[in-house]
């Protein structure tokens, strides 16, 4: 017989920014809107206040660490921590802390789930291995279809039922009205008549910049890149000092210090959307989800995506008549320059025309109750099946 109040415990390595802190977040906040109680453990992070605002437990344990004896002693602790507060799940966000959220599982006998949120490395067979936890659980989440497919085509071994559960946006929040542009302008240092194209993501090489920065000198180099266009390249270095350079090397190269800018992480994504005249996510390999597509297009921002991954999944392209946005192919500096070529050159109607399809399309597929429902599901069926 199961309590009528369960108790879900998360574990993620930190809650920073990101979409699966996000979606921990999310999850966190529908598991006590449900009456039910909500556990997260992370080595801690800037979501962690938010977290604790919404009445959610958050334990600080290291388990962002990938060191085998850390993990087995972290597993032992989620024993304890099962034990004290009656847990009835465990839902894993990450591969290292996966692991040591099995072996818990296993010693106080309740379900180990997992989400798999990103697109992970498999060269040889002891990284297969390591990455095989995100299939040993009773269930595993995958955030879109393309994930999904990764899954079967990557693990001959999948022990759970693969639930399909895209990642959810509160679009109530995320709206052009009362958005105040005006702090993230000034913070950036950018005039207001000023056409902004943004691409907000970790500076790190696959997520693009080094494509886009191309995509601009193209446009420059033959005479079509507009005076009031300024380019934000917004996110965390992460220690990546080396790439940061080539960056700015790349910058200097073409001549484009007064028209690239590489900005820290923005906070208030509403604000920044806003401000913006498109968004581009040219990273060169899949994303597994894509939460910025999704996002630009529920503020009515025309978007530019690569052309693989999830992203096919959540921006239209063709036919034009019903496009939300771009689709490129995939480390094509020319072609990228040509999309935003395009944008740039929309009419006043055809731009408002875009953004409300593109609103419409996100909030039909993509809504956070969509999300916070679907996973719910998932934690019932597991607990009445134990």
């Amino acid at each position: 017989m199961h309590k009528s109040n369960p108790t879900i415990l998360q574990i993620i390595p930190a809650l920073n920014a990101g979409g699966a802190e996000r979606t921990t977040v999310d999850i966190a906040q529908a598991i006590i809107e449900n009456g039910w109680t909500a556990i997260v453990v992370s080595s801690g992070g800037r979501l962690v206040p938010e977290l604790e605002a919404i009445n959610a437990f958050h334990i600080e344990l290291p388990v962002h660490s990938k060191n085998p004896f850390l993990m087995l002693k972290n597993a032992w602790k989620l024993r304890g921590i099962i034990k004290k507060y009656d847990v009835n799940i465990i839902h894993a966000r990450s591969r290292a802390p996966a692991w040591s959220a099995l072996w818990a599982s296993k010693l106080c006998n309740i379900p180990f789930i997992t989400t798999y949120h990103g697109i992970y490395n498999s060269k040889n067979s002891i990284k297969r291995f390591y990455n095989s936890i995100m299939v040993r659980g009773k269930a595993v989440i995958a955030n879109s279809q393309f994930t999904a497919e990764h899954i079967k085509k990557t693990h001959s071994n999948i022990y759970g039922y693969i639930y399909i559960v895209p990642r959810g946006t509160n679009f109530e929040n995320l709206t052009l009205d009362n958005t105040n542009t005006k702090n993230i302008l000034k913070f950036w240092q950018v005039d207001t008549k000023k056409r902004i194209i943004l691409l907000p993501a970790r500076l790190t090489r696959w997520k693009g910049q080094l494509v886009l920065i191309e995509a601009i000198a193209e446009l420059n180099n033959h005479n079509n890149l507009p005076n009031d266009v300024c380019v934000i390249l917004a996110g965390d270095s992460q220690g990546r000092n080396e790439y940061v350079n080539a960056l700015n090397t790349k910058i200097s190269d073409y001549n484009l210090q007064n028209v690239i800018k590489i900005m820290p992480h923005i906070t208030d994504m509403r604000a920044a959307y806003a401000a913006s005249y498109m968004v581009v996510v040219p990273s060169t390999d899949p994303e597994a989800f894509g939460r910025v597509p999704v996002e630009a297009q529920g503020m009515e921002k025309p978007v530019i995506v690569s052309n693989h991954g999830a992203p096919c999944e959540t921006v239209i392209n063709t036919p034009r008549d019903q496009r939300t946005g771009w689709r490129v192919t995939p480390n094509h500096p020319q072609e990228l320059a040509h999309a935003i070529h395009e944008v740039l050159n929309l009419s006043p109607q055809d731009y408002a025309a875009l953004g409300e399809r593109a609103r419409t399309h996100v909030v039909a597929h993509y809504d956070l109750a969509q999300m916070k429902t679907a996973t719910l599901s998932v934690y019932a069926q597991l607990i009445t099946k134990k």
